[in-house]
């Protein structure tokens, strides 16, 4: 499963390498914020990670977080490509994986919806954009404990987007005002 695959790492909602940046009332909940082997977080506060879940800033837990995770990017873009995907806006997609080959983007005020119990794993070349307003929803028992957005470089998570799953950019994961 996902779980076992991230290892120490699922327990974060947010792990980024070089920095992570928030500008406003971003809220995280369901994990961690972490970074390793970087420095630099910055809008937390006003950004808020709910407790149980605390921040690990180029600590041991975030370096062996980021190892576990390491090891399961490598793992899961190894998968055979998916469903060649640029755009998500308006699509209901079933478990399964899904690839761009570049950029991944979830267009502003979209929705994307996860329907199905399963895994949905995105293997996403460049950067990931989820715009303005977008919303990534789960119906009939898709679970964000079964949701890895794999990125080769940067993930945007917009002002007041509704994003699930866990994250794992290679760079950095920038949060936008609102996004959840």
């Amino acid at each position: 499963t996902i779980d076992q695959q991230l290892a120490s790492a699922d327990a974060f909602a947010i792990l980024g390498a070089s920095t992570v940046t928030n500008s406003g009332a971003t809220v995280i909940t369901g994990g961690n914020l972490g970074l390793s082997p970087g420095t630099s977080v910055t809008g937390f506060p006003p950004g808020i990670v709910v407790p149980p879940s605390v921040q690990h800033i180029t600590d041991g837990v975030a370096l062996q977080a980021q190892t576990d995770a390491n090891a399961a990017y490598v793992i899961y873009k190894a998968l055979a490509p998916g469903t060649t995907e640029t755009q998500l806006a308006g699509l209901v997609l079933t478990p399964g994986t899904y690839t761009a080959a570049s950029t991944l983007d979830l267009s502003v005020g979209a929705t994307l919806t996860l329907s199905g119990a399963g895994n949905f794993i995105f293997q996403v070349g460049s950067a990931l954009t989820i715009n303005v307003g977008a919303k990534v929803v789960l119906t009939n028992g898709a679970l964000a404990s079964n949701v890895i957005w794999v990125v080769g470089s940067s993930a945007t998570i917009n002002t007041s987007a509704v994003m699930v799953g866990d994250v794992v950019a290679l760079a950095s994961v920038s949060l936008g005002t609102g996004a959840s």
